[in-house]
């Protein structure tokens, strides 16, 4: 691994929750991330599934997609290098409420639940403000289905409800 690369994922991290993380936080978010390869067309995850990571992408492009009611595809976004997804799954490990889907042959960064809720119990994010979170994300999300969702909203109300 190049240390160009490693730099990248640090940004990543650095982006996500901006100035909320100390250097040995990311260190450690570094530490248990993994590098996974999808191919174009390949589904990253369906939605219904269990969330248990957050995704960066690091090479490509992948668009967060559902189908309407009258069966057409409705995406969401399309993320491009540098961009995270997922993160909702990262506080409450709950259903996929998009299908993620690589658009072109991804690299994806993956961040798993279990390495990530330590750093906030480590940081004593009371369970009430995690909840608060999470209904924010999830509600926010639910206004979004039929319009493009503005970019970085979930890192908004993450870095508002970390209050840091």
């Amino acid at each position: 691994m190049t240390g160009s690369k490693d730099e990248e994922k640090r940004q990543i991290f650095e982006r996500f929750l901006p100035g909320k993380l100390s250097h040995d936080e990311i260190d450690t978010l570094l530490h248990f991330a993994r590098v996974e390869s999808y191919p174009a067309g390949k589904e990253i995850y369906a939605k219904g599934s269990l969330g248990r990571s957050m995704m960066a992408v690091l090479r490509g492009r992948a668009k967060m997609a559902s189908v309407s009611r009258a069966g057409k595809e409705i995406v969401f976004n399309i993320m491009h290098p540098g961009e995270i997804f997922g993160e909702i799954a990262l506080l409450d490990g709950g259903q996929r409420s998009a299908d993620a889907i690589a658009m072109t042959d991804c690299e994806i960064l993956v961040l798993d639940r279990r390495d990530f809720m330590p750093l906030l119990e480590k940081r004593e994010m009371t369970a009430w403000a995690r909840a608060e979170l999470r209904r924010m994300l999830r509600a926010s999300l639910a206004a979004e289905v039929a319009a493009e969702p503005p970019a970085q909203i979930s890192v908004v109300f993450i870095t508002r409800a970390a209050g840091r």
